[in-house]
């Protein structure tokens, strides 16, 4: 679901677009947060229902720019794929880049339900460095390319998953 962002919500500065789903993304992931209101959102965010409607279409649009903004948090952790020149320093970032979005959570837990409901994308660059990196430096054959990106994509999906089940 693309979110409808209204030009109002757009027009604001970017650090105020951030605190508004900020504070969206603590409202959803609060107990009963899935079952929130458009007006107990907007007084979690400081804002009038009026207002939040004059930046999001409706609950669902500002649901889907909150796993949006979680999204792009996550991909700002992670940032880009630097290619690995030997085995052990591709295993190396793998692992740092895992530590990278274990600290996002252990910083912003409220992140952990948002970021287990984005959907596996197969068209994400840095997947697809991390596997042109893997077939670079012979991980694996690469004869079926997407098919190595679908499989890397599954299996780094459930061991996310897995990570943001844990408590």
């Amino acid at each position: 679901l693309t979110p409808v962002v209204l030009p109002r919500f757009v027009r604001l500065e970017r650090a105020e677009r951030a605190r508004i789903l900020d504070d969206a993304t603590r409202a959803l992931a609060e107990p009963l947060g899935a079952d929130s209101s458009m007006e107990s959102i907007a007084d979690a965010v400081g804002l009038s229902r009026s207002a939040m409607y004059n930046y999001f279409d409706g609950r669902a649009d500002l649901v889907a720019a909150v796993l949006d903004h979680a999204g792009q948090l996550a991909a700002d952790a992670l940032g880009p794929w630097v290619p690995s020149a030997d085995v052990p320093s591709f295993w190396a970032a793998l692992s740092a880049a895992s530590l990278r979005l274990r600290s996002l959570i252990s910083e912003r837990p409220e992140m952990r339900a948002h970021l287990a409901a984005l959907p596996l994308r197969e068209d994400d660059p840095w997947m697809d460095a991390l596997v042109d990196n893997a077939a670079a430096l012979r991980l694996y054959t690469g004869r079926d390319r997407p098919a190595a990106v679908v499989l890397t994509t599954a299996l780094l999906g459930a061991v996310d998953r897995l990570e943001l089940e844990r408590p």
